[in-house]
């Protein structure tokens, strides 16, 4: 079926426009398929979760509804105000308002072999709407709904018998499964839950300032055991008995300096249990004596440690030494003692993740199961069949959902299915297996424009649809940027004319614009690898220049003819020309990428400048002996520094001042982020813009310095209480 320049082919689950595939999968494409049976239809939200969210699945209905909704508009490039295609009514649902040609023939069928829609998910055998619930009805052919009804009722009942047989063998109870936001601050960023489900500990971020709190489940209330500070606190666990929390805290102003503090549950002293070299979750023995946990600082580049210690921090010892690329990984003790399992990541021949069993007796080594997408913190069932993890799906911008991966088989099974993005840090499980927690991140950001000086006349310029990532300046004053989902656009000053840039399914982002304007060079997912890429500036001509396992932040020269971007896992920063023609060249060793740090190249391309690591502290006993983190600027073709000095602490990457003499950065103070401008020849930093609310996730001048183009929003994080599962 047609309308407009778009056609939907339901047999096979895909969206085109002017024959082109648009990138719309999952439960956005049941959604547009549920109104185009019904156009002019009002079609409420309680029918769309009976359609999609069936009794036997948990999901946050409302934010998974919105989300799927956004995607289907920013598929169709419609906008909620001024709708073409898909319009709102208010607290009620939706209707598909274009005329719609229907292009089937009359023997088709919505379900067929090859669909990548599940059956069970899209049954279009359910009748129409009754009429109480329409409004406006307008003329449509339902040639195809007549002859399927039928056969496809059939096929549900057989669908539900046999999930309910799966559900049954397999010990899941979805029916039963309770989901619950323990928080709504959208402020909550790690958690814990006690080994008796009553109490969550999580780190509540305020502004710059992060703190420490206790929330008891059954009544609500929250207990503040750490004030706020500006560190950060993670890898959150309790001790077996319930009475302590572990945690890992940054010290100023060098926030990879780390260690691990243990205070009482309900309020006290934080007490110094292990002095650095703890880099993510740990995990006790079932005897409590000991804990395992993962360093990977002094293994080298690429390599991660696992360990294991005294509860008390002492006689650590190394039980395995694996791989490791940046991720959020886990480390988990199994409920009979004898076995670690841990999740780590690697970028050697190709991007891959992977869940590891590691004997505690001998330190051999078993992988159990590995993928393409990155493994999250694992946690055993009680009866030690299996883990749970989140995992981040590579094909839709590592967007984490809840698996189940059993042992010691390795067979993996998705638990959720939902649009929320639960995050990879943060899982934790209840011994008895009854009740998990995580954080689940929801990101707004928009495009404004401000002209200099005056960032009271900002304009946002991108609607509310969908998060907008990194982005870069065409010469005639157009906009590149990068959606969270992983596809880039072009899009005019006044938010008009947006063009979809990418039009395959893979990953893309950092998009930098070459200065003559011909040329967008851009990283972008291809065949498990994260490489380097080049395009014309219509989109068209993509070529990979860089052949990266796992590359990060290119940037093109003004001069459009070289390229400068970041090596992982190693951090290495390099440079090669835009034609791909001659191997990368290293610019620097001491480039420190902790944070998603770019290199930078000046406006008249002479200069680079970045962020290089900390001096080693003069007294590594004393864990405030923190040094910061310096800025150093060097000759485009590397050479010795030109300049060099201290970088402030909760600063944002540099990036140059349209003159070339200074260099910019984003800072948060009390929530409010705002830019800050540092002159290379000294002085204090000048505060450029007066922003009273939001955050800036990234932001960038025109070509002639007349206008400021900046991300803004906010990120909302909260955390995930699931029960009653088994």
């Amino acid at each position: 079926m047609r309308f407009g320049t778009y056609e939907v082919d339901l047999r096979l689950g895909e969206l085109r426009k002017n024959g082109i595939r648009v990138k719309l999968t999952g439960q956005p494409f049941q959604i547009l398929a549920i109104l185009l049976e019904h156009p002019g239809d009002l079609v409420t939200r309680e029918q769309l979760q009976r359609r999609l969210w069936p009794s036997d699945t948990f999901v946050d209905f409302d934010s998974g509804l919105n989300a799927a909704i956004n995607r289907v508009r920013e598929a169709l490039g419609d906008s909620a105000e001024n709708p073409r295609f898909v319009e709102t009514l208010p607290r009620r649902g939706y209707r598909f308002i274009a005329q719609l040609i229907d292009s089937r023939p009359t023997n088709a069928t919505l379900l067929a072999p090859k669909s990548n829609v599940s059956p069970a998910q899209t049954i279009t055998g359910q009748g129409a709407l009754p009429a109480s619930e329409a409004s406006e009805r307008r003329p449509f052919s339902r040639r195809l709904l007549i002859g399927g009804v039928f056969m496809l009722a059939v096929l549900a009942v057989a669908v539900a018998l046999l999930s309910r047989l799966s559900r049954r063998s397999s010990g899941w109870d979805f029916q039963a499964m309770k989901l619950s936001r323990v928080t709504q601050s959208g402020n909550a960023i790690n958690v814990a839950i006690s080994p008796d489900g009553r109490y969550v500990v999580y780190v509540l971020r305020e502004g710059e300032k992060q703190s420490l709190n206790v929330r008891q489940v059954a009544t609500g209330s929250d207990v503040q055991i750490l004030p706020p500070d500006e560190v950060w606190i993670w890898s959150l666990t309790f001790s077996p008995d319930a009475n302590y929390i572990d945690f890992v805290r940054s010290e100023k102003p060098n926030f990879t300096d780390t260690h691990l503090y243990r205070m009482p549950v309900l309020g006290g002293t934080p007490h110094l249990a292990m002095q650095g070299g703890i880099d993510f979750g740990s995990s006790y023995s079932p005897d409590g004596r000991q804990f395992a946990f993962l360093r990977v600082a002094n293994s080298g580049p690429g390599k991660v440690d696992v360990l294991i210690a005294k509860a008390d921090g002492s006689d650590e010892r190394v039980l395995a030494t694996r791989p490791y690329r940046d991720a959020d990984i886990g480390v988990a003790w199994s409920p009979d003692g004898k076995t670690v399992a841990f999740t780590t990541s690697e970028a050697a021949k190709k991007l891959r993740s992977s869940l590891c069993a590691i004997s505690v007796a001998d330190g051999s080594v078993r992988e159990i199961y590995s993928i393409p997408d990155t493994i999250g913190r694992p946690r055993w069932l009680p009866d030690g069949s299996g883990l749970l993890a989140p995992i981040g799906n590579a094909g839709q911008a590592f967007r984490g959902q809840l698996w189940f991966i059993s042992y010691p088989r390795g067979e993996a099974r998705r638990l959720t299915n939902d649009l929320m993005d639960y995050q990879l840090c943060c899982l934790d499980l209840t011994p008895d297996g009854k009740t998990l927690v995580d954080t689940e991140l929801a990101t707004v950001s928009n495009l404004w424009l401000a002209p200099v000086g005056n960032t009271a006349k900002a304009k946002q310029i991108t609607t509310k649809e969908f998060a907008v990532g990194g982005f870069s300046w065409m010469p005639d004053g157009r906009i590149i940027f990068a959606s969270q989902d992983g596809n880039l656009y072009a899009v005019n000053q006044d938010g008009s004319g947006r063009i979809r840039l990418t039009p395959d399914d893979s990953s893309n982002w950092d998009p930098s614009v070459c200065g003559d304007g011909r040329y967008i060079v851009y990283a972008a997912y291809r065949e498990q690898k994260r490489g380097i890429w080049r395009m014309s500036a219509d989109g068209s001509n993509p070529i990979r220049i860089a052949d990266e396992t796992f590359a990060i932040r290119p940037q093109c020269s003004p001069d459009g003819k070289w390229v400068v971007y970041v090596r992982g896992p190693s951090w290495t920063p390099v440079k090669v020309p835009i034609t791909g023609a001659k191997p990368p060249e290293v610019l620097a060793q001491d480039f420190e990428n902790g944070f998603g740090n770019p290199l930078r190249i000046s406006p008249d391309g002479k200069r680079i400048m970045y962020l290089a690591s900390p001096e080693p502290p003069e007294n590594p006993s004393s864990p405030s002996a923190s040094n910061p983190y310096q800025l150093k600027v060097i000759p485009s073709d590397g050479g010795a520094d030109l300049y060099k000095f201290d970088w402030p602490a909760s600063a944002s990457a540099p990036l140059w001042a349209p003159a070339g003499d200074a260099v910019e950065y984003a800072l948060t103070r009390s929530g409010v982020t705002n830019i800050w401008r540092q002159k290379l020849g000294g002085g204090p930093p000048k505060q450029i813009t007066n922003f009273e609310s939001g955050q800036i996730f990234d932001f960038a001048w025109s070509h002639d310095g007349r206008q400021l183009a900046l991300t803004r929003g906010s990120e909302s994080s909260d955390v995930i209480l699931i029960s009653n599962f088994r």
